[in-house]
């Protein structure tokens, strides 16, 4: 996980010089290391957080200068450079985590499994293999029979008045 964190705090530092989408560098940077973690989207979230944590660190000397210089001319300037710097490391580590759980969790969602069925009629359809009745008719049988589980057709369905095909070559072209 280390290469990851490393990774996405790089991300946030690179694309943090950027106009508008520094704000939400971190939110990148964390999605960056935590889509490429192998466990879950909580541990996308911990790489998300590392990745902004180690990139807070690279402005701490920075920080660090701008507090000893706000020291010598007043306490007040000094305390609001301190809070600043506890602010954005915050923020970068609490963005940071969001994004790489999110990132993790997009990455490793799949799409429902489905058997083509419909994509099937619908080419068909687009290739004028069936007409729009047909069509309907058929896209609404293959769509209760997937939410049931129906693997045979029902009797119901067997024969419609005024159908020209026989029953048995229909249940051959059957979704």
């Amino acid at each position: 996980m280390r290469r990851q964190i490393g990774v996405g705090a790089a991300g946030i530092v690179a694309l943090s010089i950027l106009p508008v989408v520094g704000l939400i560098a971190p939110l990148l940077g964390g999605g960056l290391a935590g889509r490429h973690t192998d466990e879950s989207p909580q541990r996308g979230a911990v790489a998300g957080a590392g990745a902004g944590a180690v990139a807070s660190l690279v402005g701490l000397p920075l920080a660090l200068a701008a507090g000893v210089a706000a020291a010598a001319t007043a306490w007040p300037l000094a305390a609001a450079v301190f809070a600043g710097t506890v602010t954005l490391a915050l923020y970068n580590t609490g963005l940071g985590a969001l994004g790489g759980y999110a990132a993790h969790l997009l990455a490793t969602t799949e799409p429902p499994e489905t058997d083509g069925a419909v994509d099937r009629l619908r080419e068909e359809y687009l290739a004028d293999a069936v007409d729009e009745g047909e069509f309907e008719r058929r896209l609404e049988r293959a769509l209760r029979d997937d939410s049931e589980g129906s693997e045979t057709e029902s009797p119901a369905d067997a024969t419609r008045p005024g159908d020209t095909e026989t029953t048995g070559s229909r249940l051959s072209e059957r979704l």
